[in-house]
């Protein structure tokens, strides 16, 4: 075998897989048992789905999963986000009478050789998305985390394709060159946007279909400390 090809499988880490050692997988540990402990008061159970997927496709872009076929020539991809397989596998296979909450704390892989640790939730059936920040802001107080909030409602963008006749597409790859070329002041307002007061403002100028779901989107951050 050639030495130079010998040495990178002996001392080299995969671009974007992660090592944890001494103090980072101390604190790492200690961010999981924190998560698990406030998402376990909340009322959630745990839940660990398997490595391997059907479904991933169904939530992720398929460019970003490493698929390979299964032993009936099936295609399976490495678990890429753990939302799709946790909602499937609680309505599929889990009894009526189960846990509606549940939580999650395991690693998910993306092409071509990404690996990231998710800690994550899921409310299933329940709609009150104030409730799940304000869980989500627990952990966050807890960790003494210096963090900004996002807030967003996809109706917001599915009116604006409908207004300006674009393809949801510039949204989803977040084109904000495309956006802003479109030279709409309210658009514009819009994009740049930062806090409550500014999207007050926003509301003035927008047409009347967004209007409403501006609002929504301005009740629920009002309603955040």
């Amino acid at each position: 075998m050639n030495e130079n090809v010998l040495n990178v499988y002996e001392h080299e880490i995969p671009n974007g897989s992660k090592l944890y050692f001494a103090n980072s997988a101390k604190l790492k540990r200690q961010i999981e048992q924190k998560a698990s402990e406030i998402l376990e008061k909340e009322g959630f159970s745990e839940i660990v789905t398997p490595f391997f997927s059907y479904h991933q496709h169904l939530s992720v872009d398929a460019t970003n999963l490493l698929r390979f076929s299964d032993s009936l020539n099936h295609e399976i991809s490495l678990r890429a986000d753990s939302t799709v397989d946790t909602v499937r596998i609680v309505l599929r296979r889990l009894k009526a009478s189960e846990s509606k909450r549940w939580f999650y704390i395991q690693p998910v892989f993306r092409y071509p050789s990404q690996e990231i640790y998710q800690i994550g939730a899921e409310l299933i059936g329940e709609n009150d998305v104030l409730k799940s920040i304000n869980i989500v802001a627990k952990l966050i107080d807890e960790l003494k985390m210096d963090t900004f909030l996002q807030v967003s409602n996809i109706q917001i963008p599915r009116v604006i394709c409908e207004i300006l006749s674009v393809p949801i597409e510039i949204f989803e790859n977040g084109q904000m060159e495309k956006i802003l070329s479109q030279n709409v002041p309210w658009l514009s307002a819009l994009a740049l946007l930062k806090s409550v007061d500014e999207l007050d403002e926003v509301i003035k100028i927008s047409p009347s279909k967004l209007k409403e779901p501006l609002e929504n989107l301005r009740n629920l951050a009002s309603a955040l400390e």
